[in-house]
């Protein structure tokens, strides 16, 4: 009997010393870096739009049933800025597309998305944060 109770005990004080290392090493997760994920999230949302996946579209966005397609293609996308305001809990991406809309072709149409740092992650403002030129100011 003596055996089996050391037998757990030192089963018990391996348990606790891998509880506090994985504690102290905080669950083995790394620091997100803001600026890498934002920028993951917009080539996310580029990848999308170009797609036409409104599954993944909609997992980008704050209100998923903010995303929407309208009848433009985008063919290209470049990455112009992305901004992260000095509280680090928004954001300001710009980016120039070349779309088909109205059967026309247009080259460099920017594109303004606005970012909020939600649950440790970005997400697209809904409503007015996608501003181009083909929208009514």
């Amino acid at each position: 009997m003596k055996k089996h109770q050391k037998i757990t005990a030192w089963f018990c004080f391996a348990m606790l010393l891998l509880f506090q290392l994985v504690g102290c090493n905080g669950l083995g997760v790394n620091p997100v870096d803001k600026n890498v994920l934002l920028q993951q999230r917009l080539e996310s949302y580029i990848e999308a739009r170009i797609k036409s996946d409104l599954v993944q579209l909609s997992k980008l966005y704050l209100e998923p049933r903010s995303a929407k397609f309208g009848n433009i293609v985008i063919k290209e996308s470049r990455i112009v800025s992305i901004e992260i305001a000095d509280n680090g809990l928004t954001a300001m991406t710009k980016i120039e597309n070349k779309i088909n809309a109205m059967g026309f072709t247009f080259n460099k149409v920017p594109l303004v998305l606005n970012w909020v740092w939600e649950n440790h992650n970005w997400y697209i403002k809904p409503a007015q944060s996608a501003k181009t030129q083909f929208m009514k100011k």
